[in-house]
């Protein structure tokens, strides 16, 4: 999509991560590859995106009420409804 060769695609990368990182500890303090602060971390490069979501479903609360208690702003039913096409 860039047109550019696997050399200066790895430079891209480590370059934008490296801005990622520092931008995430100047804003929050700490580093963006700490697992500790995610509720959930899906290694997407090993499964497709149904089963993504079933993995972000099976993380969320079992009912609504549960789910809109810890403030989300949409519920359970609202995200189960996503297009996977």
């Amino acid at each position: 999509r860039m047109s550019v060769g696997p050399l200066e695609a790895s430079e891209f990368l480590e370059a934008r991560e490296s801005h990622r990182s520092r931008y995430f500890n100047r804003v929050a303090g700490t580093d963006p590859d700490d697992r500790s602060l995610y509720d959930v971390v899906i290694q997407t490069d090993r499964i497709d995106r149904k089963e993504m979501v079933n993995q972000v479903l099976e993380a969320m609360p079992h009912n609504e009420s549960d789910f809109r208690q810890e403030h989300h702003p949409v519920g359970i039913s609202e995200i189960q409804q996503i297009n996977l096409n």
